[in-house]
C-alpha cells in the first residue's frame, strides 16, 4: 500500500499495530488530487489554480525551551501548530530536525518530479568551526523549518498527501511511529494512465526549448537572489548597528548635560545654559527615538524582507532541484527493450527452423518479449506522466513570480514608512534646536 492511497478512514493504526491512544484522535483526510486509480485518465491541470504562493502562512515552527534526550545525546525539538487551511484541521505536534530530513526523503521518491521545498542546513561553518547548537543558527534554522512546512500545505498536491497530513496531525513521537508503521512508499504514478489528449498536443520541440529557458533563468536567478539575501542580511546587521550608535549617543548627551552642568557653573548669564542644556537633553531624547526607529526597522529587515527572499531563493532552488532529479530520474531503457525484442525475434526465427529445438524454449522467448513489451508500455505510459507532471509543476512556477512582487512592495512600504517616522524625528529635534541661544 501506497503513503498516498492509505484509507480515508484512519483508525488509529497505519501497516502495523501502531496504537496511537486517546490523545492522538486522527482526523478525517482529505481525498486524493484528483488523480485517478486502477488505468483510469489522470487530468490535473485544476491543481495549478488552487496554487498561490503569497497566501498569509497558517503553521509557526518554535523551538520547544527544553531540550530532549540524556545529557550527551540532547537534542532540539520544534513545536508546529497552526491550522491546515484547506481541511481546517489543528495543527500541533513536536518533531526532531531528523524527523523534517525523512519526511523529505519520502517526498522525493513519493513526488520527484514535483517542486519540493527544501530544508535549512544541519549546520554551518563559520571561521572554520561548525555551529549546530548556537543560537544564532538554530533560530535561522526554525525560520527554515517554518517556510518548509508552509510551502508544503500550500502546494495543492503534496498538501493533500496523508504522510504531510500525518507528520502535522499525529501527536505520536515519530520515530515510535516509523518503527511500529509498515507503509511502502511508491512513486504518485502507480496506477495512473496518461490522458490521451496531453500526448495528442505535446510538441516536443517547443516544450524542449520552453523547459531550457526556464531553467537557466531559475539557475542565473539563482545565484542572484542568493546574493541579494547576503547583501539584505549586511543591510540588517548595519540597521541594527546604527541603532545601537544611536543609544550611545543618547546616552553621550544625557552625561554631557550633567557634566557640562558643572563646567559652565561660572557662567554669568546661566539662563542660556540652562536653554543650552535642556537642548542637549532634547538632542538625547531624538537620538534615543533614533535608537528605536533604527532597532525597529532592522528587526522588520530581518524578520519581514529577509525571509521573503530567502523564501523565493528557495522556492528558485526547488526548481532548479526538479530538473535536476528529471534528469537524474527520469529517464528509461526502451530503446535497449526494443532492441532486445529484435533479437529475441530473430532467435525465435532460427529456433524455429531447427528440428531439434528443445520444447519450450521458444515460448520461454516468447513469453520474454511479452514482458518486455509490458515493461515497454509501463515506461512509455510513465514517460508521458512525468512530462504532464513537469509541465503543470512549471506552470505553477509561473505562478511565483507574484512572491517577489509581493515582497518588493511590502519592502518599498515600509521603507516609505521609516523615511518619513526619521523625518519627523529629525524635523522635530530641529525645531526645538532653533531655539538654542547663540553668540551674536
Amino acid at each position: 500500500m501506497s503513503i498516498s492511497s492509505l484509507p480515508d478512514d484512519w483508525s488509529g493504526t497505519i501497516g502495523g499495530s501502531q496504537d496511537y491512544g486517546s490523545s492522538a484522535t486522527i482526523p478525517p483526510m482529505e481525498g486524493s488530487d484528483g488523480a485517478a486509480h486502477n488505468g483510469a485518465v489522470w487530468t490535473p491541470w485544476e491543481a495549478a489554480l488552487e496554487y498561490n504562493p503569497t497566501s498569509a502562512d497558517t503553521v509557526a515552527v518554535s523551538i520547544v525551551p527544553e531540550k530532549e534526550g540524556l545529557f550527551m545525546f540532547r537534542h532540539v525539538v520544534y513545536a508546529i501548530e497552526g491550522t491546515l487551511p484547506h481541511m481546517q484541521t489543528p495543527v500541533k505536534v513536536v518533531r526532531r530536525y531528523s524527523d523534517f530530513i525523512w519526511l523529505l526523503e519520502c517526498l522525493t521518491r513519493i513526488y520527484p518530479f514535483r517542486l519540493l521545498p527544501t530544508l535549512p542546513p544541519k549546520r554551518f561553518a563559520v571561521d572554520g568551526r561548525y555551529l549546530s547548537s548556537d543560537s544564532y543558527f538554530l533560530e535561522r534554522r526554525r525560520r527554515g523549518l517554518s517556510r518548509f512546512v508552509n510551502q508544503l500545505i500550500k502546494h495543492p498536491v503534496i498538501r493533500k498527501e496523508k504522510l504531510v497530513q500525518m507528520f502535522l496531525t499525529v501527536d505520536t513521537e515519530l520515530s515510535v511511529w516509523r518503527k511500529e508503521s509498515s507503509i511502502q512508499i511508491e512513486e504518485e504514478f502507480t496506477n495512473r494512465v496518461i490522458s490521451p489528449s496531453f500526448v495528442s498536443g505535446w510538441d516536443q520541440r517547443e516544450e524542449d526549448a520552453k523547459w531550457q529557458k526556464i531553467r537557466s533563468g531559475a539557475e542565473v536567478s539563482l545565484d542572484v537572489v542568493a546574493q541579494l539575501c547576503f547583501v539584505v542580511d549586511r543591510i540588517h546587521k548595519r540597521q541594527d548597528a546604527m541603532a545601537q550608535d544611536y543609544m550611545k549617543l543618547s546616552h553621550g548627551f544625557k552625561s554631557l548635560s550633567e557634566s557640562a552642568s558643572q563646567l559652565y557653573s561660572l557662567d554669568e548669564n546661566g539662563s542660556d545654559f540652562g536653554a543650552i542644556k535642556d537642548g542637549i537633553l532634547s538632542v538625547s531624547r531624538y537620538s534615543s527615538n533614533a535608537h528605536s526607529l533604527s532597532q525597529d526597522e532592522s528587526r522588520s529587515t530581518d524578520a519581514d524582507f529577509l525571509e521573503d527572499l530567502k523564501l523565493y531563493r528557495e522556492i528558485l532552488g526547488s526548481v532548479f532541484e526538479l530538473f535536476a532529479r528529471y534528469e537524474k530520474f527520469g529517464g528509461n531503457n526502451i530503446d535497449q527493450l526494443e532492441q532486445r525484442i529484435q533479437q529475441t525475434e530473430r532467435k525465435i526465427e532460427l529456433l524455429t527452423n531447427k528440428p531439434d529445438t528443445r520444447p519450450g524454449e521458444i515460448a520461454k522467448l516468447k513469453a520474454a518479449i511479452t514482458r518486455d513489451r509490458k515493461s515497454i508500455d509501463f515506461q512509455t505510459n510513465r514517460d508521458w506522466l512525468i512530462k504532464e507532471c513537469m509541465t503543470e509543476e512549471l506552470i505553477l512556477c509561473q505562478r511565483t513570480q507574484y512572491q517577489i512582487a509581493k515582497s518588493l512592495k511590502s519592502w518599498a512600504g515600509d521603507c516609505t514608512k521609516y523615511s518619513e517616522l526619521f523625518k519627523d524625528n529629525w524635523t522635530e529635534m530641529n525645531n526645538d534646536a532653533e531655539h538654542l541661544p547663540t553668540l551674536n
